[in-house]
C-alpha cells in the first residue's frame, strides 16, 4: 500500500508544468496512508579563489542556526538543500577541516544563485597575544564571526592555538562583519578585549596587542541560620571590569561554590535561595582580584530579605545615562556595599538583607569616567531594621542646570 502511494506520487508529479524551479522542490516523507511534504530551497555554486582547498559548505541562518552541512571536493561545484525559509539573512560558509576561508552573505535565498565561493572581498584579522609584562603568550581560542542576524563559530573542530610568539591570525573573514574571541585556557582570566571587534574593508584588519592575565578565582560555602550547608543556592558575582556580565551559579551539596577565570578587577558576591523572593544574604564587597589570586571567602548567611522596589522617576531631557545605584548596610559588624545599574522603564525590584541600609545614587556623565550626584534624588535615603513589607524607592532625576 506504501509502495503504490508512492509510485502514485511519483506518476502524477513527474510531468507536472507548474514544477518548473527547483528551489521550490518538495521533500517527500510517506507515512502509513498518509504523506507529508516539507518544502526546501537549494543553493548551488562553486568554490573557486581563496576558496578552492574547502572541504565543506555549511549554510547559517539568524540565531546561530545551521541549515544544513555539505561535503565537497576541492574545486567542484556542490548543490545544497536547506529548509524553505523566509527573507533573512543567510551565511554561505566554505571550511577547509573546519576551519574559515570563506564567507558569502546575503538576505534571502535568491542571493545565493550559481554563487562563487572565494572570489568576494574577504579579510585577514592578525593580532599578538602578551601579558602583563609585554611577553608574547601562547594561547588556545574560541571564536566567532557575525553579519548581520547571523554568528557563525570560526572553527568547529579544534582549539584555534597561536603560534609560540604570541602571533595570530585568522583568514576568510567578511569585510563587513564583527569578530570576537575568547581565551580558552584555564589558567588564563577570560579576556574581554577581542569582542566584536568591527571588520572593514581592509585586506588585513590588525589589532593592537591584547594583554591575557593569570586567571583569579572565589570560592566559599552558603549556609542557613543554623550554621549547616545550603544546597542549590544561587551566588550572584559582579565586578568593576568592563563588559563584565553578571555570572550565577549553583552550590552543591556541601554548599560550596567557585567563580573561576575571572579577570583582575574588584567584586562583589551574595546569595539568594532558590526562588529569588525570600532568603539572601549580605554581599561581600571589595573583593580585589589581580594576578592570580585565590581569595576563599567568609561563609555567606541565608536570611529572610526584604524586597526593595526602586522607581526612576525622570524629567531631565538626557535618558542615555543609566543610574548607578549605591546601597550599603552592616549585618553583624561586617559592612557591605553593592552597586546596580538602573535603566529607565520598568521599576526595578531588589532583595536585601534585613538591617539598617542606606541609599545613594549617580549618573556617569558622557565625558567623563567619575559620577556625580548633582540633579539626583533619593526618597528615603534609609531603610529601617524592622522593615518587612516590600518597600519603594523614588530616583529622582531633575534637568540638569547649565
Amino acid at each position: 500500500m506504501l509502495f503504490a502511494g508512492v509510485i502514485a506520487w511519483m506518476r502524477f508529479t513527474k510531468n507536472d508544468p507548474q514544477i518548473k524551479d527547483n528551489r521550490n522542490l518538495d521533500a517527500l516523507i510517506a507515512t502509513k496512508p498518509k504523506r507529508r511534504s516539507q518544502k526546501v530551497s537549494v543553493i548551488a555554486g562553486r568554490v573557486v579563489g581563496s576558496a578552492v582547498s574547502a572541504n565543506a559548505i555549511e549554510i547559517w541562518s539568524g540565531r546561530r542556526t545551521c541549515l544544513g552541512k555539505l561535503s565537497i571536493q576541492a574545486a567542484k561545484p556542490f548543490f545544497i538543500r536547506i529548509p524553505k525559509t523566509s527573507s533573512e539573512d543567510i551565511a554561505l560558509v566554505a571550511r577547509s577541516n573546519g576551519r574559515l576561508v570563506a564567507v558569502v552573505h546575503g538576505s534571502d535565498v535568491d542571493d545565493f544563485t550559481d554563487v562563487p565561493i572565494g572570489v568576494s572581498a574577504s579579510v585577514t584579522f592578525s593580532t599578538r597575544f602578551v601579558d602583563a609584562t609585554l611577553n608574547p603568550v601562547r594561547t588556545s581560542l574560541s571564536g566567532s564571526v557575525r553579519i548581520g542576524a547571523v554568528s557563525i563559530p570560526i572553527d568547529t573542530r579544534s582549539k584555534i592555538i597561536c603560534s609560540e610568539n604570541g602571533d595570530f591570525q585568522v583568514a576568510g573573514l567578511p569585510p563587513n562583519g564583527f569578530v570576537s574571541f575568547d581565551v580558552l585556557n584555564p589558567e588564563y582570566a577570560q579576556t574581554f578585549s577581542l569582542t566584536n571587534i568591527a571588520l572593514r574593508s581592509d585586506k588585513v584588519r590588525i589589532f593592537p596587542k591584547v594583554k591575557i592575565y593569570p586567571s583569579n578565582e572565589i570560592r566559599g560555602r552558603v549556609i542557613n541560620a543554623g550554621g549547616n550547608p545550603v544546597s542549590n543556592a544561587t551566588i550572584v558575582i559582579d565586578g568593576n571590569v568592563r563588559n563584565f556580565r553578571v555570572s550565577r551559579v549553583q552550590t552543591n551539596a556541601q554548599g560550596m561554590y567557585s567563580f573561576v577565570r575571572l579577570p583582575n578587577g574588584v567584586y562583589s558576591v551574595k546569595a539568594l535561595s532558590n526562588d529569588f523572593k525570600s532568603m539572601c544574604s549580605a554581599p561581600v564587597s571589595q573583593i580585589r582580584c589581580e594576578e592570580g589570586s585565590q581569595v576563599s571567602l567568609t561563609d555567606l548567611t541565608l536570611s529572610h530579605g526584604k524586597v526593595v522596589k526602586f522607581v526612576i522617576n525622570d524629567s531631565s531631557n538626557n535618558r542615555t545615562q543609566p543610574v548607578i545605584l549605591k546601597v550599603s548596610g552592616e549585618v553583624n559588624g561586617r559592612q557591605w556595599v553593592m552597586t546596580q545599574l538602573l535603566l529607565r522603564g520598568q521599576p526595578t525590584k531588589v532583595l536585601l538583607p534585613k538591617g539598617l541600609v542606606h541609599f545613594s545614587a549617580s549618573q556617569q556623565p558622557r565625558n567623563g569616567m567619575m559620577p556625580f550626584v548633582r540633579n539626583i534624588s533619593v526618597l528615603p535615603t534609609e531603610m529601617a531594621e524592622d522593615a518587612t513589607k516590600e518597600q519603594t524607592v523614588i530616583i529622582r532625576i531633575l534637568p540638569r542646570n547649565n
